[in-house]
């Protein structure tokens, strides 16, 4: 018995859908200059994601923005948490 390894042939494989998902999530984002450079803000909304036991399914983080996808709705005790923490009072 010959075992072959990768076969390459001019057969392309017909692109088929294999699956639809739908999926109740909400987005969170929170946009600042520098954001990327300031570890702190970072860690402080994780902390109060953790804290709240918010399931992430997905966070980028750019220099001017964090973007967070969740799994369930983001409540507005949550949103509130996070804003007061983040602003800047003068």
């Amino acid at each position: 018995m010959i075992n072959h390894g990768t076969v390459i042939t001019d057969i392309i494989e017909e692109n088929t859908i294999k699956s639809i998902v739908k999926k109740e999530v909400s987005r969170l984002s929170i946009i600042g200059n520098g954001i990327l450079r300031s570890f702190s803000k970072i860690k402080l909304v994780l902390d109060i994601l953790e804290k709240n036991k918010m399931e992430v399914l997905e966070l980028t983080v750019t220099e001017s923005k964090i973007s967070i996808m969740f799994k369930d709705k983001v409540n507005d005790k949550i949103l509130n948490e996070i804003h007061e923490k983040l602003i800047v009072k003068k």
